[in-house]
Parts: C-alpha cells; sequence; structure tokens
C-alpha cells in the first residue's frame, strides 16, 4: 500500500501536474479505455489532437505502449491507470463520469472488445446499457460455446433486473441447459410465462422450445411433456404463424422428440 502511495504521489508530481488543463482532462477520461486508437480517444474526449498527445505519450516514455497492429492502439501502463482512474474519480462529477463510462462502453464495444465494454458498464453500474450489450452478443457467445462468459456477463447484474428480463431468463436457461437440465427448465419457463405476458411471439416459441429441451435432456423423466404438447398446442392457436421457418423447423422437432419419447399414440405422429 505504501509502494503504491509513493508511486501515485510520484505521477501526479513528475507527469500529471506537469501537464496542461486539456491534456490532464484527455487522460482521465481515457483511462476508461484499457486499450485504443487515435480515433476512439478522440471519440470519447472530444480532443482533436488525440493522435498528437498519445504519440507523444509513447515517443517520451509516459507509461504509454504503442501497438502497431492494423490501426496503432495505445495503452497505459496498468499502474498508471490505476492511478488516472482513481484520479477521475476524485476529479469527475459522478454523473459526468458516468456518462463517459457508457460512452467509453459503446467505443470499446464497436472495437471489438465487448469484454471491456461490459466490465467497464458493470463498474459504472449502468445496468440498461449492461443488458441491452449482453443480449446483442448473447447469440453469438453462444453459438462459440462461451455460454460461461456470457452467465458471467448475466449474473454481474443485480438480481432484481436479471430475474424480471423474459431475454435473460432465456439465455440463462441456454446456459444452463447443458449443466443442469431442471434449472434451465425453471428459467425457461419464468421466461416463457413473461413472454406470454407481453405477448412476444419470439419470445414465447424461443423458450418454449428452451422447455422441450430441458425435459429431453433430462434423459429420464418424460412426464412433463405432456404438458409441455398441450402448451405448444395453445400457443400455436393463439399465434398461428411461427416467427421463422428456422423456428418453426426447431419447434417440430421438439414435439417429434416428444411425441416419440411419450405419445407415441398421438394422432400427428405419422
Amino acid at each position: 500500500v505504501r509502494a503504491a502511495k509513493e508511486i501515485f504521489q510520484y505521477f501526479t508530481r513528475e507527469i500529471f501536474a506537469r501537464t496542461e488543463p486539456a491534456v490532464q482532462d484527455f487522460l482521465l477520461k481515457t483511462s476508461l479505455l484499457p486499450l485504443m486508437s487515435a480515433g476512439m480517444a478522440e471519440a470519447l474526449t472530444g480532443n482533436r489532437r488525440a493522435e498528437l498527445v498519445l504519440t507523444e505519450l509513447s515517443e517520451r516514455n509516459y507509461f504509454t505502449q504503442r501497438f502497431d497492429l492494423e490501426e496503432p492502439h495505445y495503452q497505459y501502463h496498468s499502474l498508471f491507470r490505476q492511478f488516472l482512474r482513481r484520479r477521475a474519480g476524485d476529479t469527475l462529477d459522478a454523473v459526468e463520469l458516468a456518462t463517459y463510462c457508457v460512452r467509453a462502453a459503446a467505443i470499446i464495444e464497436e472495437d471489438g472488445r465487448p469484454e471491456d465494454a461490459i466490465e467497464l458498464l458493470h463498474g459504472a453500474k449502468a445496468w440498461t446499457e449492461a443488458e441491452d450489450l449482453v443480449l446483442r452478443h448473447a447469440p453469438s457467445l453462444v453459438a462459440q460455446g462461451r455460454s460461461r462468459t456470457l452467465e458471467g456477463w448475466i449474473e454481474g447484474l443485480p438480481p432484481d433486473v436479471a430475474k424480471t428480463s423474459p431475454w435473460l431468463l432465456y439465455w440463462r436457461g441456454v446456459c444452463c441447459l447443458p449443466v443442469s437440465p431442471p434449472d434451465s427448465r425453471s428459467l425457461f419457463e419464468a421466461a416463457f410465462n413473461l413472454f406470454r405476458s407481453g405477448r412476444d411471439a419470439l419470445g414465447i416459441y424461443l423458450s418454449l422450445s428452451g422447455l422441450f429441451d430441458s425435459i429431453a435432456w433430462t434423459f429420464s423423466d418424460y412426464a412433463p411433456f405432456d404438458a409441455a404438447l398441450t402448451l405448444l398446442d395453445e400457443v400455436m392457436r393463439g399465434f398461428p404463424d411461427f416467427p421463422s421457418p428456422e423456428i418453426e423447423a426447431r419447434l417440430l422437432a421438439n414435439k417429434l422428440f416428444a411425441v416419440v419419447f411419450r405419445q407415441p399414440w398421438h394422432k400427428e405422429l405419422t
């Protein structure tokens, strides 16, 4: 702790205090970006000298490293960035800081690093923006086999947010399905009820498909298929048009599995 305090005092005395106010402001705001191009820094701060400032910091070895990627990116040393983040918290108004965190997260996400963006939004308690980011990336994360990552993002949200959003409940069910089908079934049921209340056909059919999957993945008790098949018939009467051919095929496969293993006498089996 003492060593860190001395290092921070050095940053204050030898670097921060020797820079002009505009550069100080630039440093504080760009400390929200773990890795940045000059364009990202300018978009966040509005400082048109962003490239010049970052180049000078790098060339003068002011705890700024340059990475020659397709577009040059810059990164502050972890201790220097920690110092700047703490200084930003002490200097900027709380509302202003939160606004810049949300803006920085959007810039980071656009740069292709949603992991860094969600971390920043969690820290800023920007729950609406964090939920939106989670839902934008949930399908691709699951497709990449990164369900644990998605689950961690959702768990970083407050419980009241995660439990009242039907889409968050649905994606939690998807993450939970391979590990605990009974738990995923509860999540899909909760999501289905909320989707049904909101008359969201896409959500209704996807969560219902997840419900069928959660029963199938137990590989044991298929009795719950009876209620699920009845529920599917009810939904199809209320929403006769499937949202897409893919979802129609998915529900057809669910129904076929349920009928074969639970109701082989079903009139539609043939």
